[in-house]
C-alpha cells in the first residue's frame, strides 16, 4: 500500500545555512573522509573539501535544469553519496526535497508530479526510470530526470534524461570550495557510520544527514543493498544507523546466511544466538560470528523508529543481542535525537545525503 509522500523536514533549513555548515566542516578538516561508497567493485571516498566542490557543481547543474527556490526535487532509490549530495545541492538552491518510495505505483507518481511543483526527479534503476517517464504529465514542460545509473556507453537512455555524470558538468561551479582553508595533509576516516537504507524510510534522508552533519562520521554505503553483507565485511563499521524496517531486512539477510538448523553447524549457530552472552562458549561463538559478518568493530546500532516496528523484543533484537551487538532505539525528530547540541541552528530547523 502506498504511503504519503515524505516532505523532508530539512526544507525548514535556509539553504545558505546548510552551505555555510558544509563549508565550516570542510574548513575544519578538509582532507578528512566524509563519504565512502563501493562503486563498480572498488571503494571510492569523498573528502570534506570534495563534498563542497561536488555540491557546488551539482547545484549549478540543477539550476540549469530549472530547479529554483520554491520548486521541488523528488528523490527515489537507495540512499548513497549521489542521492545525498543532490539533495544537499537542491536545498542550497532553496528548493524542496521530496522522498518517494522506490516501488510507488503510477497513481502516486502522477500525484507527486502534478501536486508538488516538481522540477526535477532523481531516480535509480531502469524499471524506476521507465515508471517516472510514463507518469510524467503530457501537459507539463519537458521532463527533467536525473538518472543515477552507469550505462554501458555512458550516454543517456532517453532524450529527457540526464545522467549523474552529465549533471555535474552542465554548468560551471561558483567556487565555494575555493574559500575553504585548512590543513591539506591527508587525514583518514573518522567513525565509520554504516547506512543501508532507501527512500522508503520515512524521514530517512533527514536522519542520515543530521547524523552526518552534526557528528562528522564517515558515512559508508554498500554498492547496492543486496550486497550489503559482503561490503560490510570489508569495511567493518564502528556504528550503524538503521530504520526499523531496514534493520529487520538486514537481520533476515544475515539469518539466511546461517547454516540450516537441521544440521549440526546450524544447531550450533542457533544455540550461540539463542544463548546470547550467558556463558563463555556463547560469547566466543558470537564473537566469531560477528567477525564473519563484519560486525566485530561495531559499537552499537542506532535504530530510528517505533520500538514495536523494530522488533527489539522479537526476531531482530534476539539476533543482534545474541551476537553481542548493542541496540540503541531512538524516536522522535531526527535532529533532536541524533544531533550534537553544538549545531543548535541546524538542529532547531531540521535536518538532511
Amino acid at each position: 500500500m502506498s504511503r504519503p509522500l515524505d516532505h523532508s523536514t530539512i526544507d525548514l533549513v535556509p539553504g545558505h545555512e546548510l552551505l555555510e555548515r558544509l563549508k565550516e566542516l570542510a574548513g575544519t578538516d578538509p582532507e578528512r573522509i566524509a563519504l565512502q561508497h563501493k562503486t563498480r567493485g572498488r571503494w571510492v571516498a569523498w573528502r570534506w573539501r570534495a563534498v563542497v566542490t561536488e555540491v557546488d557543481r551539482i547545484a549549478g547543474g540543477l539550476r540549469h535544469l530549472g530547479l529554483t527556490t520554491g520548486s521541488a526535487l523528488v528523490v527515489s532509490g537507495e540512499i548513497g553519496p549521489h542521492l545525498l549530495l543532490v539533495a544537499a545541492a537542491a536545498r542550497v538552491i532553496g528548493a524542496k526535497v521530496l522522498s518517494a518510495p522506490r516501488a510507488a505505483g503510477p497513481d502516486l507518481l502522477r500525484a507527486i508530479l502534478t501536486g508538488g511543483h516538481v522540477s526535477v526527479v532523481f531516480t535509480q534503476g531502469r524499471t524506476a526510470l521507465a515508471a517516472w517517464l510514463k507518469a510524467w504529465p503530457e501537459s507539463a514542460e519537458r521532463r527533467r530526470i536525473v538518472f543515477d545509473h552507469v550505462t554501458a556507453d555512458g550516454h543517456s537512455p532517453h532524450p529527457d534524461v540526464i545522467t549523474y555524470a552529465h549533471l555535474r558538468v552542465l554548468a560551471g561551479p561558483v567556487g565555494w570550495a575555493d574559500a575553504v582553508s585548512g590543513p591539506r595533509n591527508p587525514v583518514g576516516a573518522g567513525e565509520l557510520l554504516w547506512v543501508e537504507e532507501t527512500t522508503d524510510w520515512h524521514d530517512g534522508l533527514d536522519h542520515v544527514t543530521a547524523a552526518w552533519i552534526a557528528q562528522r562520521p564517515t558515512l559508508v554505503f554498500p554498492e547496492i543493498i543486496a550486497a550489503a553483507t559482503r561490503d560490510r565485511r570489508q569495511v567493518r563499521p564502528s556504528r550503524w544507523l538503521a530504520s526499523a524496517r531496514g534493520l529487520a531486512a538486514a537481520a533476515r539477510d544475515i539469518e539466511s546466511r546461517f547454516p540450516h538448523r537441521t544440521g549440526l553447524s546450524g544447531r550450533l549457530v542457533a544455540a550461540i544466538v539463542d544463548r546470547g552472552q550467558q556463558d563463555r562458549f556463547a560469547r566466543l561463538g558470537a564473537a566469531l560470528l560477528r567477525s564473519r559478518l563484519g560486525l566485530n568493530r561495531l559499537d552499537r546500532i542506532d535504530i530510528v523508529g517505533p520500538r514495536e516496528a523494530a522488533s527489539l523484543d522479537g526476531g531482530t533484537g534476539r539476533l543482534f543481542r545474541g551476537l553481542g551487538v548493542r541496540l540503541e532505539p531512538t524516536s522522535g525528530h531526527p535532529i533532536a535525537t541524533l544531533c550534537n547540541p553544538a549545531v543548535q541552528t541546524f538542529e532547531m530547523a531540521g535536518g538532511v545525503r
